[in-house]
């Protein structure tokens, strides 16, 4: 889902941006990653409680400076026995990132944005 979206898969994004709110649109996009079995969806409670948590969190929010990829191997063991993973509000709710993706060897934070502005879309 993540490659058809930035190959600008226009079926994708029309799908995404079809709805009138952030938090619809915020949930939206975890729909589709959680569809077809792509990432599985892992508690931010859960997360907090990892032995690498704290590492972790001081890693990704001293790159919050935009959505980068972190090549960063503190969760393997996570997922090698869940596979790819999703957190919604890793670290609370007015924290960055809104979306947290976990492969083997990296994490994709995402923070989203929506505009009434732009015609209620996300930016």
């Amino acid at each position: 889902m993540l490659l058809q979206i930035k190959n600008n898969n226009k079926n994708i994004k029309r799908t995404l941006t079809a709805v009138p709110s952030g938090k619809e649109f915020e949930q939206s996009l975890l729909t589709k990653l959680s569809s077809g079995g792509s990432y599985n969806t892992y508690m931010p409670a859960n997360f907090n409680r990892l032995l690498n948590f704290k590492r972790a969190k001081e890693i990704i929010q001293n790159k919050a400076s935009g959505n980068k990829i972190i090549k960063l191997n503190l969760f393997n063991d996570l997922i090698e026995s869940t596979g790819p993973i999703y957190i919604y509000q890793p670290f609370g709710s007015q924290q960055y990132p809104d979306i947290l993706l976990i492969r083997k060897d990296y994490i994709i934070p995402f923070e989203t944005k929506f505009s009434n502005k732009k015609g209620n879309k996300p930016t």
